[in-house]
């Protein structure tokens, strides 16, 4: 087992004076060069420069045919609109206001009105609803932020606002688990 041991030590340091001997060769190959010299002529990278523009201004160039080419096509096409219109349900319809069912029913015009007057008056109660439960959670922020809110009777204006003092006696912190 010793022997073994022994072995992959002296193998790792071989591997390791390798590599050394490896990078401080290739270093020195490359601070012997002189200044200027390189493997590529001055023609030959102007040839390599010259093929890359060709190659790319006649990409540029497939591109731009292919791309006029999908417009032309696309103006010939007919132009098609969809909508996304919400479906309605037909039982959520009022009867005098579903045309297109022909029913036995005979709705008077009177009947008509107080219809239409009760949906306004539902959507009416159902506003009013929705500003009552919003200026509530704008009190309830406001309280929140340390400001004691008046609204008026309507709830469309700010009638008044106070900052709520803390009592002076009293420490900001809480303590979860006091120590009796």
């Amino acid at each position: 087992m010793k022997q073994l041991n022994k072995l992959f030590n002296y193998m790792i340091a071989l591997i390791i004076v390798g590599y050394g001997g490896f990078y401080f060769y290739n270093e020195y190959q490359l601070k012997n060069l002189p200044i200027g010299q390189s493997d590529l002529s001055s023609n030959d990278v102007e040839q390599v420069v010259n093929k890359y523009l060709k190659q790319t201004t006649h990409k540029i160039q497939k591109e731009r045919f292919d791309s006029e080419k999908a417009v032309a096509h696309a103006l010939k096409q007919p132009l098609v609109l969809t909508t996304n219109a919400k479906e309605t349900n037909p039982a959520d319809v009022p009867v005098s206001k579903q045309i297109w069912r022909e029913s036995d029913i005979q709705i008077t015009p009177a009947e008509v009105i107080n219809s239409d007057m009760y949906d306004e008056a539902a959507l009416a109660q159902q506003d009013e609803e929705v500003r009552k439960q919003y200026a509530k959670e704008y009190i309830e922020n406001a309280r929140r932020g340390g400001f004691h809110v008046v609204l008026s009777k309507d709830l469309s204006k700010v009638v008044s606002v106070t900052p709520i003092r803390k009592p002076s006696g009293q420490d900001d912190s809480v303590e979860l688990n006091p120590s009796n």
